[in-house]
């Protein structure tokens, strides 16, 4: 029997999330993380804080990456653009830092 290949699902609370662990939960041994914990097969990541977020990764050694959280309110993004910048443009850096190096 062949083992399970491992996705890691960083910032899967939402609903495209939802649909992904929908989606890959019977075929493919996942880890889904995200800021806010709202469901049982969903562990705490914040993924902004790259030491955490590799670490996170690294000790799961998936063999695919998706990094689904972003800020899409854009009431919210124009009042915070610092947080905006640092969740959607830092941390898919940090994600795209991380799939390479795995």
């Amino acid at each position: 029997m062949s083992k399970k290949q491992k996705i890691y699902i960083a910032g899967c609370g939402g609903m495209l999330g939802e649909a992904f662990y929908s989606v890959f939960g019977q075929d493919y041994d996942l880890k889904c993380t995200d800021i806010d914990v709202n469901d049982d097969w969903l562990s705490y990541l914040d993924f902004r804080d790259l030491d955490s977020y590799k670490k996170d990764v690294e000790s799961f050694q998936p063999d695919y990456l998706f990094h689904l959280g972003a800020y899409t309110d854009l009431e919210y993004c124009e009042l915070h653009p610092d947080d905006t910048y640092s969740t959607n443009t830092i941390a898919v850096e940090n994600a795209v830092y991380i799939a390479n190096n795995m």
